[in-house]
């Protein structure tokens, strides 16, 4: 099951009271605080919840399955993810 940005901004306008157009303002704001931050070099802490962080990726060659054409691909930067240990222990 896929949860997308409409799903969590209903979750949070039910839980809270708020209205859908202010839960999806704030998920907004939140999504791009986390984007812009991780832009700026920081990691970004949530107690309880996880560690959001900048992975760089080394350069690496690709290939077209079809061509088998070989590609040089770039490293670059992406975001990742590291839940924390309370997160762990309620999916396991």
């Amino acid at each position: 099951m896929t949860i997308t940005k409409k799903k969590i901004s209903h979750n949070i306008s039910n839980n809270i009271g708020i209205s859908i157009n202010d839960s999806e303002a704030l998920f907004h704001i939140f999504n791009k605080l986390i984007t812009e931050k991780l832009f700026l070099g920081y990691q970004i802490k949530i107690a309880r919840f996880g560690v959001f962080t900048l992975k760089k990726t080394k350069k690496r060659t690709g290939r077209n399955p079809l061509t088998k054409k070989e590609y040089i691909i770039d490293s670059m930067e992406k975001a990742t993810f590291k839940p924390s240990n309370v997160i762990k222990n309620k999916i396991n």
